[in-house]
């Protein structure tokens, strides 16, 4: 018989072409573990893993496990199972929140195919590097109009790209994002007001055409904070985005967003240790009832 795993979510088990080795482009190892209950039962252990793309176009998609099981396995029934482990999988830089696995399994012969669901989840976290959050140069000095110390409301422009996709699922708490700023920073009660009217593109970063094409370099998204969108908020000093139910951020997507907030009350040096901003995404997953 033949196992397939389609690894959701599709777009995100990409890799560019320099980062695929040709002798690990299709690999992947799997060995079958038989069930001990009762004893003696066979599986393998050797399975044959190939990945492959469900499109016939893609070639730096892998998002397909395929499984050839060993002919001397015995029967799985509805009280007995074997355990097929998988290893050497490369994985994709991106990241996930939990999602299932669509599972297909055909005879020897490749017919007969019948589909399924996972029950169980998989994710991962985005490697490093692959959310990101800066602070772009802004005002007289690079750092917003109020740059002193102690300075209430000043504002910075910060350049977002999401490593994994938000979603929101209708469930409580299920898709958000947070800026979290250094010991002495916190988040201006104006935040709350921050989306309702178009971010304001005056800055020159927006205004920049290095090369002359008659397009700018750097494109103009933004987070929407009107209903039925999302929603900025002031949690114990940390600026957070909350989506509303049905939208979504997707991977990779790069938005640049306005936050206000009041400086400390003792200057910070840009090379101070403490001196760190971070960018936290938390999610319930994209995945869907298995019935």
């Amino acid at each position: 018989a033949i196992l397939r795993l389609f690894l959701w979510p599709l777009t995100a088990w990409a890799r560019q072409p320099d980062e695929i080795s040709s002798g690990d482009r299709n690999n992947c190892t799997a060995i079958c573990e038989p069930e001990t209950n009762p004893p003696d039962l066979l599986c393998g252990p050797e399975v044959v893993c190939e990945v492959a793309s469900v499109s016939n176009t893609s070639s730096d998609h892998r998002n397909v496990v395929k499984l050839v099981l060993p002919s001397n396995m015995d029967d799985i029934t509805n009280g007995m199972a074997h355990t097929v482990k998988i290893s050497n999988l490369l994985l994709p830089r991106s990241g996930w929140f939990p999602s299932r696995l669509g599972v297909e399994l055909t005879n020897a012969s490749d017919e007969t195919p019948f589909y399924t669901i996972s029950d169980e989840y998989t994710f991962k976290k985005p490697d490093a590097g692959a959310t990101t959050g800066r602070l772009v140069v802004s005002g007289r000095t690079g750092y917003g109009p109020k740059p002193f110390v102690s300075d209430q409301e000043n504002m910075l422009l910060v350049r977002l790209q999401l490593g994994a996709t938000l979603w929101h699922s209708g469930e409580a708490d299920a898709a958000k994002l947070k800026v979290i700023l250094p010991a002495g920073y916190s988040c201006a009660s104006s935040i709350v007001t921050l989306g309702s009217d178009p971010l304001a593109f005056t800055d020159q970063l927006f205004l920049q055409d290095g090369n002359g094409d008659g397009y700018y370099d750097h494109a103009r998204g933004q987070l929407s904070g009107t209903t039925p969108d999302g929603s900025w908020a002031n949690e114990d000093g940390v600026c957070s985005y909350e989506l509303e139910d049905g939208m979504s951020l997707f991977r990779g997507a790069v938005v640049y967003v306005h936050i206000p907030v009041n400086n400390p009350s003792e200057p910070l040096s840009k090379f101070a240790a403490e001196n760190v901003w971070s960018t936290e995404l938390l999610g319930k997953g994209v995945g869907g009832p298995s019935d």
